[in-house]
């Protein structure tokens, strides 16, 4: 494992941000920082990783080379998805004992900690991002927008009032239950009635890659081109952090 006050590499696909750390996908390795980003160390998974979420202490990572867990804060990595035939892993989430994928294929569940997965409803599109409140799963899309499943995955519904921008690359359920979507080429969303309609933030940079929310809940935005950034105050002002961070 390599040491590094900056993240070399230019392309931050994914960032999860827990009350002790925050890791970000690269395109070449996952970096994880336990200084708010002051440094950062790269971890020995040093592939291209597009998603990231914890459940219990395990981390599951979506690589173009499939799902890896480790169960050792990143010193290990096993895959565990051999046989789904997809090139993208852009998105995990994990609601209870149920796994859900998201691939260029539509989404993927699994009910056995990935030892087996099954297409759900939510067939032949390009899916992005997902998040899930309560029992309700929400699918951003590339081009069509957000999808919304309140039967895990079975049926969906499209749900883009006020949405703009339809290619949906990060989405966010925040600690008090408000809805992020962030878009490419059309800035971040918010939805405060369960994503029946969107509002656009102030939010600047329009390129949205990935989002995550701190325990305190400080709130951070990952762009394709333009850092990191953070609101204090529930997306109402957002800045930029990109202090020793040589990645945008």
């Amino acid at each position: 494992i390599s040491r590094s006050k900056e993240i070399e590499y230019v392309e931050l696909y994914s960032l999860f941000v827990n009350d002790k750390s925050i890791f970000v996908g690269t395109a070449t390795g996952l970096y994880q920082s336990n200084d708010n980003g002051d440094t950062w160390t790269l971890s020995s998974l040093v592939q291209n990783v597009r998603s990231l979420v914890v459940s219990g202490g395990i981390l599951f990572a979506g690589t173009d080379s499939g799902i890896y867990l480790s169960t050792d804060n990143g010193g290990t990595w096993n895959r565990i998805n051999p046989d789904m035939n997809v090139a993208y892993l852009w998105d995990i989430e994990i609601h209870g004992n149920d796994i859900y994928a998201a691939t260029e294929f539509g989404i993927f569940k699994s009910v056995d900690n990935g030892a087996t997965w099954n297409i759900t409803g939510m067939t032949n599109k390009d899916v992005r991002s997902i998040t899930i409140k309560n029992n309700t799963l929400f699918a951003g899309t590339w081009g069509e927008g957000v999808y919304i499943s309140q039967n895990g995955g079975t049926s969906w519904t499209q749900s883009n009032q006020g949405l703009q921008a339809t290619a949906v690359t990060a989405m966010l359920t925040t600690l008090n239950g408000d809805l992020y979507a962030g878009t490419f080429n059309g800035g971040l969303y918010k939805s405060v009635d369960n994503g029946a309609s969107w509002t656009k933030t102030p939010l600047s940079y329009q390129f949205i890659w990935s989002l995550g929310q701190s325990a305190n809940g400080k709130i951070y935005a990952g762009t394709y081109g333009g850092g990191v950034y953070r609101s204090l105050d529930n997306g109402a002002n957002w800045y930029a952090i990109n202090n020793n961070l040589t990645a945008t």
